[in-house]
């Protein structure tokens, strides 16, 4: 009788030793499923904060792309501006040609109207 006695109270102390575990089991896993929760929460977040990234990005993108459209219109204007100033340039420069061919005959007239 006294192996049956043992043999129960063997039994009955892996059996609590068996609850033991399973009660750290059970603890684990209700933190783990806590953990778990709090990541998901975390990539739920992040997918919000992505989506707000992604408008700015495109908000960033459409103004570049105005901002590029503006210079271009500016680099035409003025390369516009540049081809008109060269023509006054250009025009000043026959004006100044003018001038001296004029001031040269007015004063081959002079000279002629004083005599010799």
């Amino acid at each position: 009788m006294s192996e049956a006695a043992v043999s129960l109270e063997f039994i009955g102390r892996r059996l609590d030793s068996v609850q033991t575990d399973v009660a750290d089991v059970r603890r684990r896993m209700i933190s783990l499923t806590e953990r778990f929760g709090s990541i998901e929460r975390r990539f739920s977040s992040m997918e919000a904060r992505f989506a707000i990234m992604e408008e700015r990005i495109d908000h960033v993108a459409d103004r570049m792309r105005k901002l590029e459209e503006i210079s271009i219109d500016q680099g035409e204007l003025l390369a516009g501006q540049g081809k008109m100033l060269a023509g006054q340039s250009e025009l000043l420069a026959g004006q100044g040609k003018m001038l001296a061919e004029h001031g040269d005959m007015l004063r081959r007239i002079l000279a002629t109207l004083e005599g010799p």
